[in-house]
């Protein structure tokens, strides 16, 4: 997911406009807004006081979703058919762990140097390049290297062949943040320890959009679920869903435990769709230890949603379009949908959701091309490839990816931005994620 800048909050005509779309999209009468917020999309400079009117003004507006998309564990459990619990007796869990480790790395720094680029700026950079396209594996440096779209400040050097310690990135800080959590706390933590967990172990300026914002509301003295609603236009952005992996690692088979982890943690900053994709993706990976099927693994992931809300439906049209249409049909369905060009479109946690779903059901179980894909789609390219990585590290284990370019990435530990931890190797990772599954199965 892209830093923002390192400013604390300064708000932009962009983040104006991501209040009006978050708004409709919740169903919110906005229209005697309409000229206010067309005022400030328009201004060279926002005036946070405001902005932050706005917002409140927002807030205390009904919701006609909110019936079919509720906040509360109990509330989505009771409308959602449940995942199918799945037999794992006979799986090699550290071979699935340490593929799933792996693959959740090397999809990351897959897409970490084209993060922020649009589909068709990936593809003339692949064609006049030589990398492509289709995208075959890690991308070589190229020089100018802002020649085909702007390079994210800190990305200029994701460029896994001339490394000898991955770069840090948001994505796996999170997955490190989860492991620390589970060990000080257990598998029964609660959305509290985790921002414990943040606040004694990460900068606020490591954190972007929904999670800077949850920060400044510990900071202010707030507790969950209040961090994630108040002031926050990027409610039901990506930021919780690449947060969920290390729950499904740790729940293999069981992806309603999985689920429910990872609305644990997200609740800390997201609202609604948000929540969902980060349960789906959760049960996914649970599910991906015992099954071999990335639709049937879709299938399940998609049992721990209500089925009326906004993600499942979304979830629910990409697997028809896999039936009616073409791999490249339907990725045009998405972006017909979504606007990449909109930060909001673009960092969503439903268009990635969808991005993610095509790229398993397209993708014919083979690690490589799913990955590929799903970094070649555009959207937020790092954090996409990083959860496609991670299913189908799970479902296929370490030992199918040799000879994919996954295993380049485990000749190198990965630096990150989490206090106490300045790098962590694959086989620390997986070793101190075997503990806390033997914990928890006995």
């Amino acid at each position: 997911m892209p830093r923002v800048d390192t400013r604390w909050l300064i708000p932009t005509p962009a983040d104006v406009e991501t209040e009006r779309l978050q708004a409709e999209q919740e169903g919110r009468d906005i229209s005697h807004l309409l000229e206010e917020f067309a005022r400030l999309e328009r201004a060279d400079t926002v005036p946070p006081g405001e902005f932050f009117r706005l917002l409140d003004q927002v807030q205390r507006l009904p919701s006609a979703t909110e019936e079919a998309e509720p906040n509360d564990l109990q509330s989505i459990f009771y409308r959602c058919p449940g995942a199918l619990p799945l037999d794992v007796q006979a799986v090699d869990f550290e071979d699935r762990i340490r593929g799933a480790w792996r693959g959740r790395v090397a999809g990351c720094m897959l897409g970490k140097p084209v993060e922020g680029w649009s589909r068709g700026a990936i593809r003339k950079m692949l064609q006049e390049t030589g990398q492509g396209p289709p995208l075959q594996g890690f991308l070589r440096r190229w020089e100018p290297l802002n020649a085909f779209g702007a390079v994210a400040p800190g990305n200029e050097d994701a460029f896994v062949a001339e490394l000898d310690a991955l770069p840090e990135d948001d994505d796996l800080n999170y997955t490190v943040i989860a492991l620390l959590v589970v060990e000080r706390c257990g598998v029964g933590f609660s959305t509290e320890q985790v921002a414990e967990e943040w606040v004694a172990r990460l900068a606020p300026l490591k954190t972007c959009t929904a999670e800077r914002i949850a920060f400044r509301n510990l900071l202010l003295g707030m507790r969950p679920p209040e961090t994630a609603t108040w002031r926050n236009p990027y409610r039901e952005w990506i930021g919780a869903q690449i947060r969920s992996d290390l729950y499904g690692y740790i729940a293999p088979g069981d992806p309603m435990r999985a689920a429910a982890m990872a609305w644990s943690d997200a609740r800390l900053s997201h609202t609604r769709n948000a929540l969902y994709a980060s349960m789906f993706y959760a049960a996914m990976i649970s599910s991906a230890f015992a099954m071999s099927n990335p639709r049937g693994v879709v299938e399940n992931g998609l049992r721990c949603l209500p089925p009326a809300s906004r993600l499942a439906r979304s979830l629910v049209r990409v697997m028809d379009e896999a039936e009616e249409t073409s791999s490249e049909g339907a990725i045009e369905a998405i972006h017909d949908r979504w606007n990449e060009s909109r930060q909001h479109d673009w960092c969503h946690a439903i268009s990635n959701a969808e991005v993610v779903a095509w790229a398993l059901l397209h993708g014919g179980g083979e690690f490589e091309r799913s990955v590929c894909m799903a970094v070649e789609a555009g959207f937020d390219t790092d954090c996409n490839g990083a959860t496609v990585g991670s299913i189908l590290g799970a479902m296929l284990g370490a030992r199918s990816l040799d000879g994919t370019f996954a295993a380049q990435a485990t000749l190198h530990p990965v630096r990150t931005g989490v206090r106490g931890v300045p790098e962590v190797a694959e086989e620390e990772f997986v070793l101190r994620t075997m503990n806390l599954l033997a914990q928890r199965m006995r």
